[in-house]
């Protein structure tokens, strides 16, 4: 038995894990790959279940519960599976807002650790509710949907505090597209599992990784430089020197009324709302669409449904595959980097940069499920849909959401979370839809009435964005940051950035 002080075989090799992460890398640079990382987990945690749930449930022309093929499976209702989705969202969206609030005050290390241990835990436990009684599974979701909930909320405080120039802090908010990797890995990867060991094994992988992310990140990740016990001298002089003159103060008092009511910002809510009203559509249903209307194996599922998240073509057994090996993280990256360049050489005012990468990212999606409406009956149509439409969506990061950097740098936090409610809401709305649709029967023709209905909210999304979209720091702003905004500026265009990722 052991004895107190007696370190664990998984404590050890975690510190060992650590260790070695600090001997080769920077704090910065640790921090770095940290939060790029914890974006892969978030979304192996979202996703799992999207594959998952093709091999959980009993099929349309079975209707009793059974223990063959891959696992246990249950008679839950279309309603019901959609629901595992809905409580999610009303999970994410519950702990948005207070999410930003308690990273401003308590610090995004503990928040965000909590909150990805919150969910991995959750997971691990889904298995054995789903034994229990369904809604115990539902309660699983819900808690996964809570810890999640403070993930985007918590970046903006620990990047001020670690980040140098606001191009280091664009890049903070790039990276949030990294979550794109993860699920082009769990999409395929669960998809073997599921054949070979069970659906249950799905969530044992992708929860034991979040706990150990979890453990990793309190070990490794502090909220500042100041407060790092591992830093070099160095490393802290050169951050505490760059970042003292440009950290926003904590303001207490938060013009709630004038933020809601602020049409830039909700240009950049609606717009994105509308946009992720379509990616919830393809991250949460294309496996079941897959299978449903294109009868694709678990297997070849599970590579397909990772398709929109990947780059590049290959060609196996005669079918043209497109796997696009982090292209959305890609696209994003190229993307906020030319929007960066264009900027800093005055070819385009940010105004106009911010809109017309908004409005293609918006008004491509019009196009493109108007296609999938129109001829989604084609298997090919639906691969080369799903997959343009999430390297269109990359736009939305260098168009709209680093627009509330422009319009709000005090309250960048706060607007976030807030953004991320009314998405949360749209991802809710999203599975309401489908459940309504294909409640009776899962076919094609029920479908179109869906991708018509995200081709219509995507046009009007793109056009209130465009009519009511600014660049300009609000009045309700506090006015000392705007001119550290005009200082951070000035010095990101007359030097160069000598930045530690």
């Amino acid at each position: 038995m052991p004895t107190r002080g007696t370190i664990s075989p998984f404590h050890r090799f975690v510190i060992h894990l650590c260790n070695v992460f600090s001997e080769i890398l920077s704090c910065t640079q640790i921090l770095f790959f940290m939060v790029l990382t914890s974006f892969m987990i978030h979304h192996m945690l979202r996703v799992n279940i999207a594959i998952a749930i093709v091999e959980m449930v009993v099929k349309p022309n079975t209707t009793t519960p059974t223990e063959e093929n891959f696992g246990p499976k249950y008679a839950w209702n279309e309603r019901e599976k959609n629901d595992l989705f809905a409580w999610f969202f009303w999970g994410f969206l519950i702990t948005q807002i207070p999410g930003g609030r308690f990273s401003e005050i308590v610090g995004s290390r503990i928040v965000l650790g909590l909150g990805i241990l919150v969910a991995s835990v959750a997971t691990l436990l889904l298995p054995l509710c789903c034994n229990v009684h369904y809604y115990l599974v539902v309660a699983s979701r819900f808690c996964v949907g809570l810890g999640l909930g403070v993930h985007w909320p918590a970046i903006p405080p620990i990047a001020i505090r670690w980040s140098s120039s606001a191009t280091a802090r664009t890049m903070f908010m790039t990276h949030l597209f990294a979550g794109s990797l993860g699920a082009a890995i769990v999409l395929p990867v669960s998809g073997h599992l599921i054949a070979y060991v069970g659906w249950p094994s799905v969530f044992y992988v992708t929860g034991g990784m979040g706990v150990l992310w979890s453990v990793m990140w309190f070990y490794l990740i502090y909220d500042s430089p100041g407060q790092h016990p591992r830093i070099s001298a160095k490393e802290k002089e050169i951050l505490e020197q760059k970042i003292r003159n440009e950290i926003t103060p904590q303001v207490r008092h938060i013009p709630w009324i004038k933020i809601f009511t602020s049409l830039p910002v909700w240009a950049i809510v609606v717009a994105n709302a509308s946009i992720c009203f379509g990616f919830y559509i393809i991250f949460n249903h294309l496996p079941t669409y897959m299978s449903s209307v294109h009868n694709v194996e678990i297997e070849k599922n599970g590579w397909i449904s990772s398709l929109p998240h990947l780059g590049e073509f290959f060609r196996e057994k005669f079918v043209i595959s497109a796997y696009f090996i982090s292209g959305r993280y890609i696209t994003t990256v190229a993307v906020s980097y030319l929007g960066a360049r264009m900027l800093h050489k005055n070819k385009f005012s940010t105004l106009t940069i911010r809109k017309f990468l908004s409005v293609v990212c918006s008004w491509s999606a019009v196009l493109l499920f108007g296609m999938e409406a129109l001829f989604g009956y084609h298997y090919y149509v639906t691969n080369f849909v799903s997959i343009t439409f999430f390297l269109f969506l990359s736009l939305s990061i260098p168009g709209m959401i680093v627009n509330i950097l422009d319009i709000s740098p005090a309250f960048s936090g706060t607007i976030i979370g807030f953004n991320q409610v009314i998405v949360c809401l749209s991802g809710i709305t999203s599975a309401k839809v489908v459940a309504f649709f294909t409640a009776t029967k899962q076919s094609f023709e029920q479908w179109r009435y869906v991708f018509i209905i995200v081709a219509i909210v995507n046009f009007v999304g793109g056009l209130f964005f465009l009519i009511f979209a600014s660049a300009d720091v609000q009045s309700w702003n506090p006015k000392e940051n705007v001119s550290q905004k005009k200082n951070t500026l000035l010095n990101d265009t007359t030097s160069k950035d000598h930045e530690e990722f």
